[in-house]
């Protein structure tokens, strides 16, 4: 089995919940970290951040994030539609904003939407549901599905030009 090169893309405040992932990942030969990031913000230092990890061999990039920070959703809109980046597949983490008080699963649902993020790992045998990659122990399962899993070719999706209406139009169609 050939080794995976993996980048982590976390912010601080997230890190203590990686600490498992990070030494699994630390502990397996079929594996090599390429670098572990610190971004808190998506800014123009994330785009150049993955802009470099572009013209690197890189196979997965563990990004986490929480449910004010989209980093895993936005990581993977700029490597798909601004880079043309097809080959590095983005692995995101709900992390939970212990300082807030937040629960990790709003943070889902900045990862979803229009992306090609895993973010969940097969369907649970008892319940039939997907498991998500949430919290400490999904960063540790992301890491395993990094290394081992099958991970999927990335297809750059085609856009429609967006419908432009008059307000008359939209009028229209609102109160259709």
């Amino acid at each position: 089995m050939k080794k995976r090169r993996v980048v982590v893309i976390v912010e601080y405040k997230n890190l203590s919940q990686c600490q498992p992932g990070l030494k699994y990942l630390k502990d397996d030969d079929f594996v090599e970290v390429i670098g572990i990031y610190i971004r808190n913000h998506c800014d123009i230092e994330t785009q150049r951040l993955l802009k470099r990890l572009t013209e690197q061999e890189i196979d997965v990039a563990l990004i986490g994030g929480n449910c004010d920070q989209n980093l895993p959703g936005y990581s993977d809109a700029y490597l798909r539609y601004v880079l043309n980046d097809k080959k590095i597949v983005v692995v995101g983490v709900a992390f939970e904003d212990k300082a807030k008080g937040k629960h990790a699963e709003p943070a889902v649902f900045t990862i979803v939407p229009g992306t090609q993020v895993i973010y969940r790992e097969g369907d649970d045998q008892a319940t039939g549901q997907n498991v998500v990659f949430t919290g400490q122990s999904g960063f540790l399962r992301a890491c395993m599905f990094a290394i081992k899993g099958k991970l999927p070719k990335i297809e750059l999706l085609e856009f429609k030009d967006p419908t432009e209406l008059t307000m008359d139009e939209a009028l229209d169609l609102a109160s259709q």
